[in-house]
C-alpha cells in the first residue's frame, strides 16, 4: 500500500470548516487546528508552501 502526505490546500476549506464546527468547544489536536482560520488563505500561507494542483 502506498501512502502520501497531502499538503494544506484551499481545495479543503469546506472540509476544514466543517470539521472545526463538528469539534465545537472540544480540545483540538493537532494544535494547528486552534490557529485563527477566519482568513483561510493566510492560514495556509502560515502553514507552508501551497499544494501543487
Amino acid at each position: 500500500m502506498s501512502r502520501s502526505l497531502i499538503k494544506p490546500c484551499a481545495d479543503f476549506k469546506a472540509s476544514y470548516d466543517g470539521y472545526i464546527r463538528e469539534l465545537g468547544d472540544e480540545e483540538r489536536y493537532p494544535f494547528p487546528l486552534d490557529f485563527d482560520h477566519s482568513d483561510f488563505p493566510a492560514l495556509l500561507q502560515g502553514l507552508g508552501p501551497p499544494c501543487s494542483q
